[in-house]
């Protein structure tokens, strides 16, 4: 179970969560994608979908079961995906009703992988209600756009939920040249964080430390 978070929106949380599950379905694994930000959900652009029975009506009541809000992808057939809208009250309620977490349990061993899309976790406290059910969590941060302090606050959630096997992910590094289908590892993104100001954007000059479980 991945959980995929950033601390802001607009750090492309959507963007790795859903190439990430498009990765490992064409590598032959069997992975179910979620969306679970029902502040600002936009897996289904991602994925170029609109279904009209999705995670909000399921957990609404509208709909019995899963099975209805279930696709698979056109054309990663290993890839079923959930999509879902904005929610018209308090995201709170769709996180904290039970049928969210029965769900994800019952669907742990139909798949090798189950990936939620969450909500930012910066700016809310919806994450906090998510966590709990993931064995992974990636914390998405952007290339010019992410703050410096942005890691400490990723720092002070590990800490203080006692959270393990939590990475960061660096979005946007473009790569020097383009070969075989893959950028190129841009080696500038190695060299040390200066230590300039809370403030500043993480650039290509800078570093961002895994934090890994023991």
């Amino acid at each position: 179970m991945i959980a995929v978070t950033s601390s802001v929106p607009g750090e492309g949380k959507s963007f790795v969560a859903a190439n990430l599950a498009m990765t490992m379905a064409s590598a032959g694994n069997s992975v179910l994608l979620i969306d679970a930000d029902f502040r600002n959900p936009t897996l289904s652009r991602h994925l170029g979908v609109n279904p009209n029975k999705n995670f909000s009506t399921y957990l609404n009541g509208w709909i019995d079961g899963t099975d209805d809000i279930i696709k698979t992808h056109e054309k990663y057939r290993k890839l079923d995906f959930i999509t879902t809208t904005a929610a018209s009250t308090n995201p709170h309620r769709y996180l904290q009703n039970p049928k969210f977490e029965f769900m994800i349990i019952g669907l742990k061993d139909e798949y090798d992988h189950i990936i939620i899309d969450c909500p930012a976790v910066g700016l809310v406290s919806d994450y906090l209600l998510l966590f709990h059910l993931a064995d992974i969590h990636l914390f998405v941060m952007k290339q010019k756009f992410s703050k410096k302090s942005h890691l400490e606050e990723i720092a002070k959630f590990k800490e203080k939920g006692n959270v393990e096997n939590l990475y960061l992910v660096l979005n946007g590094v473009p790569g020097k040249k383009l070969k075989h289908g893959y950028f190129a590892y841009d080696a500038s993104i190695d060299q040390t964080i200066k230590s300039s100001g809370s403030h500043q954007s993480i650039n290509s000059n800078s570093q961002v430390n895994t934090f890994e479980s023991n």
